[in-house]
C-alpha cells in the first residue's frame, strides 16, 4: 500500500514538473510580449510627440496586434491616425476618417470607464460631419457617460458642446 502511494507521488511530481517545462515558456513568451507592447506603446508616444504620426501608427498598430484588448493602445492609434489624416489630402482624410472613429469607439468599447478615450470620442464627434459619424447627439451621449463617472468632467463636456453650438448658430448667421 505504502508502495502504490509513493508511486501515486512520484507520478504526481513527474506531472508538474513536465506542466512547469511546458508553461514557463509560455510564461516567458507572455512576458515578452507584454514587454515588446510597452516598448511599441512608448515609442509611438514618443514619436506622437514629435509630430511623426505615420511612425506612431505604425508603432500604436504593433502594440494594438499585440494586446488587441487594450483600451489605451486604441485610444492612442485613433489619436495618430487622426492627427495624420489631419496632414493628409482631402481624399485620404475621407477614406481614413472611419478608421479613427471606429478606434475612438473600440477603446470606449474595451474599458467604458476610460475618461480619456471617452472624451477624445466626444470631441470626434463635435468635429466630424454626420456624413462621417458624427453628430451633437452622439457628443452628448458621451457627455452624459463621462458625467456618470465624474460629475465634474461631465459638466465641463456639457459646458464644450454648448460653446461649440453658440459657435455653429453664429457662423451660420453670418
Amino acid at each position: 500500500m505504502e508502495e502504490v502511494r509513493r508511486l501515486r507521488l512520484v507520478s504526481l511530481g513527474a506531472a508538474l514538473l513536465a506542466m512547469l517545462g511546458i508553461m514557463m515558456p509560455m510564461w516567458a513568451w507572455a512576458g515578452k510580449t507584454a514587454s515588446e507592447f510597452y516598448q511599441h506603446l512608448g515609442a509611438g508616444a514618443r514619436l506622437y510627440d514629435a509630430g511623426q504620426h505615420d511612425a506612431a501608427v505604425r508603432e500604436f498598430k504593433a502594440a494594438v496586434a499585440l494586446q488587441p484588448g487594450d483600451s489605451t493602445a486604441h485610444l492612442w492609434l485613433a489619436r495618430a491616425l487622426g492627427r495624420k489624416t489631419e496632414t493628409a489630402n482631402a481624399l485620404v482624410a475621407a477614406l481614413e476618417v472611419s478608421h479613427v472613429r471606429k478606434e475612438f469607439e473600440l477603446a470606449v468599447a474595451l474599458d467604458p470607464n476610460n475618461l480619456e478615450a471617452r472624451s477624445d470620442l466626444l470631441e470626434f464627434y463635435l468635429e466630424a460631419p454626420r456624413l462621417f459619424g458624427g453628430g451633437i447627439e452622439k457628443a452628448q451621449a458621451q457627455a452624459e457617460a463621462i458625467a456618470k463617472l465624474d460629475p465634474a468632467e461631465g459638466q465641463r463636456a456639457r459646458t464644450h458642446i454648448a460653446e461649440k453650438e453658440r459657435g455653429r448658430k453664429a457662423l451660420a448667421q453670418q
